[in-house]
């Protein structure tokens, strides 16, 4: 069970990584001062036909017996290209983080299914799988709750407790609001 708490841990994390653009559209659009084209590109095609095209092969290796590996080297690389999107300039930059992200974050499907499947019998496996993916369902409701604290909803995903927003000066960190939210959250500054 050590081994399925992690995957969902992981799982918590690729999915904020990958919903935490659509969460910071208008922000990040009139930021790079994209239309709604390229914002719908953002969040579809630069990230779903990655996403979708890259776990074929990648679920090959996870069958091939290197899932372990395969988790670690995804989850890093996802991590980075997110972390890319949120120092992106233009819209180029980050359609091509949001690539790098779809892919990274295609590794960990394939590989958590197989190793669920290794890990536990088939009279338990069904329940395994639907714990690895419960805070999917959680994160659905939890994005339609009301923003506590009247902090945008962006701050409840990256940062739920709220203590390093500012509201009468802004976040502390240094880069512009929609882009820190792609980053860790650092010390408050001043």
């Amino acid at each position: 069970y050590l081994m399925l708490a992690f995957l969902v841990a992981l799982y918590v994390i690729n999915y904020v990584d990958r919903q935490i653009l659509s969460v910071l559209l208008e922000p990040i659009k009139r930021d790079l001062g994209a239309s709604d084209t390229q914002m719908g590109v953002l969040t579809g095609l630069a990230f779903a036909l990655f996403y979708t095209l890259a776990a074929i092969p990648i679920a090959r290796l996870a069958d091939a017996g290197v899932r372990r590996d395969v988790i670690v080297v995804g989850g890093a690389g996802w991590s980075v290209m997110t972390a890319a999107c949120g120092f992106a300039r233009n819209f180029v930059e980050l359609a091509l983080a949001r690539v790098g992200v779809g892919i990274g974050e295609a590794t960990l499907n394939p590989a958590a299914h197989s190793m669920i499947s290794d890990y536990f019998p088939p009279e338990k496996r069904a329940t395994a799988l639907a714990l690895r993916c419960a805070p999917q369902a959680e994160g659905d409701h939890g994005e339609r709750e009301h923003e506590p604290h009247g902090l945008g909803r962006e701050v409840v995903l990256a940062d739920p407790v709220g203590d390093h927003v500012q509201p009468d000066r802004g976040p502390a960190h240094p880069l512009a609001d929609p882009q820190a939210a792609f980053l860790p959250l650092e010390e408050e500054v001043g």
